[in-house]
């Protein structure tokens, strides 16, 4: 085999050119304005905790509500419709 068929020729010869770099790949596979600086983690951090509290008081009542919990703790709630609002809560903790 050739050499030529490893390594096509450039304008530089055989050389290679190893200080090319592509950008790195973001989230959802496009290679759009990189993370800047310690401002975009502090702004991620914010949001996961934003999340994180949203999360924890939405599933409060999902626990509440479910008769496992209710037998272990000794208590009977009754709230109308709960085989409906339990899922519909627990959808919005998932997504």
């Amino acid at each position: 085999m050739e050499h030529g068929m490893h390594h096509p020729a450039t304008d530089k010869g055989a050389e290679s050119d190893l200080t090319t770099t592509t950008p790195p790949m973001h989230h959802g596979g496009d290679s759009g304005p990189p993370h800047t600086g310690a401002g975009a983690h502090i702004h991620d951090l914010e949001d996961f905790k934003k999340r994180f509290i949203i999360s924890t008081i939405i599933t409060i009542p999902i626990l509440l509500l479910s008769p496992v919990i209710q037998s272990f703790l000794g208590l009977q709630y009754f709230l109308p419709r709960a085989e409906v609002v339990t899922p519909g809560l627990a959808s919005n903790v998932y997504f």
